[in-house]
């Protein structure tokens, strides 16, 4: 199976601790962002296989974050 660099973001750390520590156990690479904006920061720097989105978030939610993510990749 063939790692995969993955973007986890949840406004829940105990939450993102838990899924980097589960996927990196497995072999994939993960990086955490507690926020949609530190998301955005995150996927402009590095590229990511899979990105794991928290639904409901303050500031940005995972809608939002999820439609600016695409609006990157164009």
């Amino acid at each position: 199976m063939k790692a995969l660099n993955i973007l986890v973001i949840d406004d829940q750390p105990a939450m993102g601790r838990l899924l980097h520590a589960y996927l990196g156990k497995i072999g994939h690479q993960c990086q955490y962002a507690p926020s949609g904006e530190e998301a955005l920061k995150f996927y402009t720097q590095h590229p990511f296989d899979l990105v794991l989105i928290d639904q409901s978030m303050p500031g940005l939610d995972g809608r939002q974050t999820t439609r600016l993510l695409r609006e990157l990749q164009q």
